[in-house]
């Protein structure tokens, strides 16, 4: 963390990119890795990818997600969860896309063997500006959940949610997302994410990224808490 706020702090030569341009596939890789050996043994490492495919007027654009958290202590398994998505949203104009998604995650360490989701919704790019964007989306989604214990759970969930980035100056910015997701079914069956990002770049390809994440579900499994906290760092690759 201390590396990541020297780079954003430090004064750089690094070329201005050109925004104008639209770019029509963006490929961006994660990755970050810890082991220690000797009184203590842990090893944890978090891997993602992130490709974005438009259309040469931004009509259409595809996104694909995956990331993996893993982690071990003692010889014993102490993170593992994952997430993929995929993503296709269409214009309708002024700034407003129809979407629509199909997901997987899983934790088994928070209760959760595995949950799909197919949803549809509106996203409003609300500010679009060269420095500082603001996207809030709202839509429906089909739920199947497999917890633990085993006892399926289909479900019509909602989906609220608002990314902010914004630059801080060439070669750094900050991103806030935050999702509201309830269970339309049942009022106290519902979760909130968000995550929290710096990104500092190294190189015109290379950058060093600190994300925060808080997972919380109202109603957990039973034997499981409400909250989840994730702090991960590592590099970034973008082509």
């Amino acid at each position: 963390m201390l590396l990541g706020a020297a780079v954003i702090l430090a004064p750089t030569s690094l070329p201005a990119q050109d925004t104008t341009r639209v770019k029509r596939l963006e490929i961006t890789g994660d990755l970050g890795f810890v082991n220690t050996a000797g009184n203590a043994s842990v090893t944890t490492f978090n891997v993602g990818d992130k490709l974005i495919f438009r259309s040469r007027d931004s009509q259409h654009i595809v996104t694909q997600l995956f990331a993996l958290v893993y982690g071990r202590s003692d010889g014993e398994t102490v993170a593992n969860n994952w997430r993929a998505s995929g993503r296709y949203e269409h214009s309708l104009g002024a700034r407003v896309y129809a979407f629509g998604l199909l997901g997987m995650d899983r934790d088994r360490l928070a209760g959760m063997d595995r949950r799909f989701e197919e949803g549809l919704g509106l996203t409003w790019k609300a500010i679009a500006g060269p420095r500082t964007e603001l996207g809030l989306e709202g839509g429906l989604s089909l739920i199947q959940e497999r917890p633990t214990s085993g006892i399926d759970d289909d479900f019509l969930g909602g989906r609220a949610s608002a990314v902010f980035r914004h630059k801080l100056r060439e070669t750094a910015s900050f991103t806030q997302g935050l999702e509201f997701l309830p269970n339309l079914e049942r009022g106290s069956d519902y979760r909130i994410n968000s995550e929290t990002a710096l990104l500092a770049a190294l190189s015109r390809r290379l950058s060093f990224k600190v994300a925060y994440s808080i997972r919380f579900d109202n109603t957990p499994e039973p034997g499981f808490v409400t909250t989840d906290r994730l702090l991960t760092t590592g590099l970034q690759v973008t082509y």
